[in-house]
């Protein structure tokens, strides 16, 4: 799961739509910091669409519970931003809901809150 986690990271830092896609099940729903609803398409197109450079984007204080074919991430993590030439940094704590898809480990569910 931790390698999934950097992988979210290092995509989202990147602007990578395409690895991000292939982290995010088909069915995906997620809860951005500010309350807003996002489905799979939506999350992939903010992403590309952000007005916002992400300068950096670091995770801390994991803790992984699996299920019946599912895990359960929650931790803790901070982004520093570029806003008009200004680092802007925030925390936030997520949990996000991994459930085997064709062999493979994809999010179904996230949710971030600014802490």
């Amino acid at each position: 799961m931790m390698r999934l986690e950097r992988r979210w990271a290092r995509a989202v830092l990147r602007r990578d739509v395409k690895a991000l896609g292939s982290i995010l099940a088909d069915g995906y729903v997620g809860t951005d910091g500010d309350g807003e609803v996002l489905d799979k398409a939506q999350t992939l197109a903010e992403l590309r669409s952000a007005p916002v450079g992400f300068k950096s984007f670091t995770q801390d204080g994991f803790d992984v519970r699996f299920g019946a074919g599912t895990a359960t991430v929650t931790g803790r993590m901070r982004v520093t931003v570029m806003v008009e030439d200004e680092a802007v940094s925030a925390r936030f704590s997520y949990n996000r809901v991994y459930a085997r898809r064709k062999g493979a480990w994809q999010v179904i569910r996230s949710r971030t809150t600014l802490i």
